[in-house]
């Protein structure tokens, strides 16, 4: 049998997301229609977003089915946030959404190399290769910058 769903208020998600450090982003980039929560990562390099599932519209979250918790790292590209550098499995709203949640976070944070680029300076996040897991420039998708740890 599964994991029962539980309600999660407004207010309890507001108390949780503070406990963490994350405070409710209003960026215009971000088009939804759920409460949004933001925390910087790595010197301003990247940020972890929280989508909560409660509607900015009074407070209710989405219907079972559709009510997963989801948070994403973004990296910082130039001076805009790109897009998702990486999505963390979804945290089902049953009775161990917090620890739950409290453990993609680690695991985000872990994405991000605590420093730059050696080329470029932009941020480095985790890969993984054929053998082995390394860090290298989030630019190379866009600039074919080749910068890594390896």
């Amino acid at each position: 049998m599964g994991a029962r769903y539980v309600h999660i208020s407004e207010e309890e998600f507001d108390e949780f997301a503070r406990s963490k450090s994350f405070l409710r982003t209003n960026d215009p980039m971000l088009h939804a229609n759920e409460i949004i929560y933001e925390r910087h990562a790595r010197h301003g390099m990247a940020r972890m977003l929280i989508y909560s599932t409660i509607s900015t519209m009074g407070g209710g979250g989405r219907k079972v089915g559709s009510d997963a918790i989801r948070l994403v790292l973004q990296v910082l590209r130039d001076t805009e946030w790109g897009g998702v550098g990486w999505k963390a499995k979804r945290v089902h709203r049953t009775k161990n959404w917090r620890a739950n949640l409290t453990s993609r976070m680690h695991d985000a944070a872990e994405m991000v190399h605590t420093e730059t680029c050696p080329l470029c300076g932009h941020a480095m996040i985790k890969r993984t290769g054929k053998h082995d897991e390394f860090f290298s420039c989030i630019m190379w998708s866009k600039t074919g910058c080749n910068g890594s740890t390896r």
